[in-house]
């Protein structure tokens, strides 16, 4: 028997169970190739908030209060954004009544979790190397990068900057001891605007050659990171906007944009002992 009390979970006149509104939706996400699957930007349209899947690829979003929504409480249908830059985007449709979800309808189920677990199809892969990858504060050289990206699709367009001999001419560097020490390093003005170029599938690699002098580097652990925006028409301004980072333009918020990279780390001593230089 079920009373008409707050706690009631089905409908005294109907035998279908009763829709429960709730602010809060959990799910799991995946990534081809069995990547880690941590760092996925989980984005809900219509009411701009997000999240990020842990190193299972579990992820929580809350909706914020009907104050803080639109109109005082959505409602509607609304996609649910599966983000990381060089995977393809996957979205769930969810339903938002009076600000919050509607449990037990579409892909969520009654206890609040999206029955599918979305896998994201890879589209390419990016390693960058440096010569050399140990330098003094005091080098007064010429660094040499190589990117390889590796297309795993039919073709890809992506957004980068530099003349037409050149696919990689900005990178940004981040220091991996502080999240706020990053800048750009560019063989162009950084506001040179990217433009699109396609890639088929395959490898394609760029060598950039960048004179730094002494002092450029503080001692630490740094890593480059090359500025390639890959282009897919799933990918909306507004979500790019709700990461605090410019849409397909280059500047030192690029590396809030999630993407799995590898390579490109380099660290700076403070004596000459110990530099180590290795060939592509």
């Amino acid at each position: 028997m079920c009373y008409l009390i707050a706690a009631c979970t089905e409908n005294p006149f109907s035998d279908e169970p009763e829709i429960i509104s709730k602010n809060s939706i959990r799910g799991t996400v995946q990534l081809e190739n069995s990547e880690q699957p941590n760092g996925v930007y989980i984005w809900l349209e219509g009411i701009n908030t997000g999240t990020l899947s842990d190193g299972n690829g579990e992820y929580l979003l809350t909706l914020p209060s009907r104050s803080d929504q639109p109109g005082g409480g959505i409602t509607g249908s609304f996609n649910l954004y599966y983000y990381i830059a060089n995977y393809e985007i996957q979205t769930t449709k969810l339903i938002i009544r009076n600000g919050e979800f509607l449990y037990a309808s579409g892909d969520i189920d009654e206890k609040g979790n999206i029955q599918e677990t979305k896998k994201l199809l890879q589209l390419a892969s990016v390693h960058t190397e440096i010569n050399p990858e140990i330098i003094p504060t005091s080098f007064d050289s010429t660094l040499r990068i190589a990117t390889t990206v590796e297309v795993l699709v039919d073709k890809l367009e992506f957004r980068e900057s530099g003349p037409d001999s050149q696919f990689i001419m900005f990178f940004l560097i981040e220091k991996l001891e502080n999240d706020d020490s990053r800048f750009p390093l560019s063989l162009m003005p950084v506001e040179a605007s990217p433009k699109a170029q396609v890639f088929e599938n395959g490898l394609h690699q760029s060598h950039s050659e960048i004179k730094i002098s002494p002092n450029f580097f503080s001692e630490g652990d740094y890593i480059l990171i090359p500025f390639l925006w890959i282009s897919q028409d799933a990918l909306s301004p507004e979500l790019v906007k709700s990461l605090g980072a410019d849409f397909q333009k280059f500047n030192n918020q690029y590396n809030r944009i999630p993407f799995k990279r590898s390579g490109g780390q380099i660290t700076v001593i403070a004596q000459k002992d110990s530099i180590g230089r290795r060939g592509f």
